[in-house]
């Protein structure tokens, strides 16, 4: 029976169609890809967008059908990103570290506080903001920010709520989507941390960064409060990114009432 089956399919020697792969490479790198097509006759022109955190890169494909002109369109802007040092490598589905983004050394100050005592400046909401003329050492591009920032309902507060409103925001108005990072600090003596206005103890807190690259305006970077969760500690961050986007006028918040 080999000999009739061969060669032999597995995952890893399966081929993906461009599209999937495009679609999955810059999921990894945190990407979003955005499509348009529009018909010429009996063509279909498909127009692929991905914006990386110096260019926006724009790919086009022609064909009869929908689905042939995309994957023509993304098999071009797979060989713009290959020469760029992107590659797909399939069965790795875990985020990839941005090489665009510089991530700053301040959580590691943050971690050898001690968190027991009563909140100190280093442990307060830290926002910082990188020159739009460089940004990770690449220069950003000369495009301005919005024109007309884009509005959303007020923040969800709940645990997941702000992560989703940011990753959402990003993927509307095409940024790519931020990264975390995180940093435990374990104590031997009970910490005390205030949480949706309740008093919560624990021996361990997590402090989390967030870095934002707004394309045409730099990279934002801030820092969220202690939080004894960490996925409540990626909240904290998010929350102060958005409200960071609407001080800079990147962003429009709706009333909470």
């Amino acid at each position: 029976m080999e000999p009739l089956l061969s060669p032999i399919v597995t995952l890893d020697k399966l081929k993906l169609s461009p599209w999937r792969e495009l679609t999955e490479l810059c999921d990894s790198y945190g990407y979003f890809v955005k499509k348009n097509y529009k018909m010429k006759g009996e063509t279909f022109q498909v127009v692929l967008k991905v914006q990386l955190n110096d260019v926006l890169l724009v790919e086009d494909g022609f064909d009869r059908s929908v689905k042939a002109a995309k994957e023509k369109a993304a098999s071009l802007l797979l060989k713009k990103l290959e020469k760029r040092g992107m590659v797909y490598s399939r069965g790795s589905s875990k985020r990839k570290e941005n090489p665009d983004l510089i991530v700053s050394s301040s959580l590691l100050e943050l971690a050898n506080e001690d968190l027991s005592g009563a909140e100190t400046e280093k442990q307060q909401k830290k926002r910082k903001i990188q020159s739009p003329e460089r940004v990770g050492g690449i220069q950003s591009p000369s495009a301005s920010p919005l024109r007309s920032p884009p509005a959303i309902e007020a923040i969800n507060m709940r645990k997941g709520g702000p992560r989703t409103t940011l990753n959402e925001l990003c993927k509307r108005v095409h940024w790519p989507s931020p990264s975390f990072q995180a940093i435990e600090t374990k104590s031997r003596t009970p910490i005390e941390l205030i949480e949706d206005g309740e008093i919560r103890t624990g021996f361990n807190s997590f402090v989390s960064e967030i870095i934002l690259n707004v394309p045409g305006f730099g990279v934002i970077e801030c820092t969220g409060e202690a939080r004894a969760d960490k996925k409540r500690s990626f909240d904290s961050a998010a929350v102060a990114a958005l409200y960071e986007l609407e001080k800079h006028g990147l962003l429009i918040i709706g009333d909470s009432n």
